[in-house]
C-alpha cells in the first residue's frame, strides 16, 4: 500500500452544502442477475433521496453509459498489474498457510479497534453454523472469521451458475483490490456498477469483511479526480441466487432495490462526507458496517434509526 505520508493521497474537507452530481457506468453479463433499466433509475432515485435524509449532501446519480463486463475487465489492467495483484491474494491451495495468514492479519488489524466488543455474534450469524467447531464465543473472534471467510470463498469458487458456466473464472477478477485498481483508472466516472460479486480475496483486510465471509456490497476507490475517490458498488449480494450466497444472506430480499440504495449511502458517506467506520455509534448509523452478509437486516436497521446526529470519525484517505 502507498504510505500514508503521501499529501497526494490525504483527503481534502468537501463543502457538505455543495450539491453533487455523480457518474455512473453500469456493467452487464448476460449470466450474471443485474437490474433491468427501470430498477436502475429506481436506484439512483432512492439512493439520491437517502443522502439528502442520512448524509445531509444534494447528490444526482446521472448514469453516463453501460458496458459488457467482460471488455471492461480485458482493457483494465496490464499483465504487471495482474501479476502484483496476485502477489497478495490468500494462498487458498494451502489451507493452514492461508489460515494462519488470515487469523494473524485480523488478530492485528485497527478496524474496528476493539474487536472483542462485537461479541456476542447473533444466534443466526451464518459463522455459527459452518459446524461443531465454528464457536466464536468461546475461540478467539478472529479465527473464527477466518474460518468462516475462507471455508465461503472455497464454496464460491465451485459455484456453477445455471448452464454450467463459473461463477467465478478467476478470483482476480472478483477481488475487492482487484475494483480498486480499476476504478482509480477511470475518466469521468464516479460510481461502477458491476453484477460480479464483490469479494475481499486478499490482503489488506478487515474484521468485517471476513465475518461477511470476503463478500462487500461496495469500496471506494483513491483516484486522482476532484473527488479523489470512485465508488465500486456489486449487485450480487442482493440479486445473486447461487446456493452459497442464499446460504449466507438467506433468500434474495423482496425489495433489493431499496436495500441497495440505503447500503451505497454507506459508500457515498466516505466518498462525499469523508466519513470513516462509526463502531462506537449505535446499530442504524449507517456509518457502522454491516456484519453479516445479509444486507437487508442493515438496511432495516438504518431505515428504523433515521439520521445519525453523533460526531463521526474522519478518514484520512480511500487507501
Amino acid at each position: 500500500m502507498t504510505p500514508l505520508s503521501d499529501p497526494s493521497l490525504l483527503l481534502a474537507e468537501l463543502d457538505p452544502d455543495r450539491p453533487w452530481d455523480l457518474r455512473l457506468l453500469t456493467l452487464d453479463h448476460p449470466h450474471l442477475p443485474r437490474l433491468r433499466r427501470n430498477e436502475i433509475e429506481l436506484w439512483k432515485q432512492c439512493a439520491e433521496k437517502h443522502a439528502g435524509a442520512l448524509l445531509g449532501v444534494e447528490v444526482r446519480i446521472r448514469h453516463v453509459g453501460s458496458m459488457p463486463l467482460g471488455e471492461f475487465l480485458r482493457r483494465g489492467l496490464s499483465p504487471k498489474e495482474r501479476e502484483d495483484l496476485r502477489r497478495w491474494e490468500f494462498p487458498l491451495e494451502d489451507y493452514p498457510r492461508a489460515m494462519e495468514s488470515l487469523s494473524r492479519a485480523l488478530r492485528e488489524g485497527r478496524d474496528p479497534p476493539d474487536p472483542q466488543g462485537l461479541l456476542p455474534l447473533p444466534q443466526d450469524h451464518p459463522a455459527l453454523h459452518l459446524g461443531p467447531s465454528s464457536k466464536p464465543q468461546e475461540n478467539p473472534l478472529w479465527e473464527e472469521a477466518a474460518r468462516f471467510h475462507l471455508h465461503t470463498l472455497a464454496r464460491f469458487l465451485e459455484t456453477r451458475l445455471p448452464g454450467g458456466m463459473p461463477l467465478i473464472e478467476d478470483p482476480l477478477w472478483v477481488g475487492a483490490r482487484t475494483w480498486e485498481r480499476l476504478a482509480s483508472k477511470q475518466e469521468g466516472i464516479d460510481l461502477i456498477l458491476t453484477p460480479l460479486p464483490l469479494l475481499t480475496t486478499g490482503f489488506p483486510v478487515s474484521l468485517p469483511e471476513s465475518l461477511r465471509g470476503g463478500v462487500n456490497a461496495g469500496l471506494v476507490a483513491a483516484h486522482s479526480g476532484p473527488l479523489q475517490g470512485v465508488v465500486v458498488f456489486s449487485s450480487y449480494p442482493f440479486l445473486g441466487r447461487d446456493e452459497v450466497m442464499e446460504g449466507i444472506r438467506g433468500s434474495p430480499p423482496a425489495d433489493p432495490v431499496e436495500i441497495m440504495a440505503l447500503c451505497l449511502i454507506h459508500e457515498l458517506g466516505h466518498l462525499l462526507r469523508r466519513w470513516g467506520h462509526a463502531w462506537d455509534h449505535p446499530a442504524g448509523c449507517p456509518m457502522k458496517p454491516s456484519l453479516d452478509p445479509d444486507y437487508g437486516s442493515w438496511a432495516q436497521r438504518v431505515r428504523e434509526h433515521g439520521p445519525c446526529r453523533l460526531p463521526h470519525p474522519s478518514m484520512r484517505t480511500f487507501q
